[in-house]
């Protein structure tokens, strides 16, 4: 009787945690921006922004989406980019490493912060291409993170990002 008491725990626990899990990946929308020329899954219908950044902002449940362009002067660099970002965040770079998307160049990092007094992650992309950066920006409460449905729901969001040619 007790190991069908724990059967019973432990497949419960399964099915919880899987709707969990799809509850939080499932109903994602495609959003296109014509005029950025990107495309992107996002948990929510966003947010626009026309501020100098042209920001699309979505939230999910647990985290906060943030895609945005804007067109760059020549001699724009990425890692000056990414310094200013993390200054202005007044937080610790924790993690980064070179990306591309089409050949073009691109970074990801990873900033610890506290806003509020809250411990805070922005896990982040950046692209330069042509004359047009792009950034795209997943951030939550760090201690969200440890949840792997959290990690596969930046994962989507990141691996949805499409430079779409007009």
């Amino acid at each position: 009787m007790k190991r069908f008491a724990l059967l019973t725990s432990i497949v419960f626990i399964l099915i919880v945690t899987s709707a969990y899990s799809q509850s939080l990946l499932d109903g994602w929308v495609k959003y296109d921006s014509p005029q950025g020329n990107y495309a992107i899954s996002l948990p929510t219908t966003p947010e626009l922004l026309n501020n100098q950044l042209h920001s699309a902002i979505s939230d999910g449940k647990y985290f906060t989406t943030n895609t945005g362009w804007a067109d760059v002067q020549p001699g724009f660099s990425l890692e000056r980019a990414r310094n200013g970002y993390v200054n202005g965040l007044q937080g610790t770079l924790i993690e980064e490493k070179r990306v591309s998307i089409g050949g073009y160049p691109g970074y990801e990092w990873r900033v610890e912060t506290k806003i509020d007094g809250r411990d805070q992650l922005y896990w982040t992309r950046s692209y330069l291409v042509g004359n047009r950066t792009y950034l795209l920006q997943f951030f939550a409460a760090k201690e969200n993170f440890r949840n792997q449905q959290i990690i596969d729901c930046a994962n989507k969001y990141f691996d949805s990002f499409a430079v779409v040619s007009r």
